[in-house]
């Protein structure tokens, strides 16, 4: 399996506490909205562009708005995993890049440790 930006930012949404979600439409928050029949908590965008009541937006436009925001907390929150995925991302450019020497580097960290 590759490790694609949307395999990242997947597994980063998982493992986020439901204090941190945001909406994926518009970076709002999110707020509960339901639990019991999906298996965990749900969460929709709490922006006025994702109410029924709140927006001159049309209804449809809203009503997708709202369904695409939709996020299940099922207790599997690890900040571990949401910190691997944010230093995988740091670090991926580098290794990408055509100057990176990973032997050098290495020996860098040796030296850097060494004095310590």
């Amino acid at each position: 399996m590759a490790v694609t930006p949307e395999l990242l930012a997947s597994l980063e949404r998982r493992y986020s506490p439901a204090a941190e979600q945001k909406c994926p439409v518009c970076g709002a928050p999110l707020s509960f909205s339901a639990s019991g029949e999906y298996g965990g908590s749900r969460y929709n965008c709490s922006s006025d562009d994702a109410s029924p009541v709140r927006s001159t937006r049309p209804l449809r436009e809203r009503l997708d708005h709202y369904a695409a925001s939709a996020w299940i907390d099922r207790g599997e929150a690890d900040p571990g995993v949401v910190a691997l995925v944010r230093a995988y991302r740091e670090l991926e450019p580098r290794a990408a890049s055509p100057c990176f020497d990973a032997v050098a580097e290495a020996r860098l960290r040796e030296a850097g440790t060494a004095g310590e």
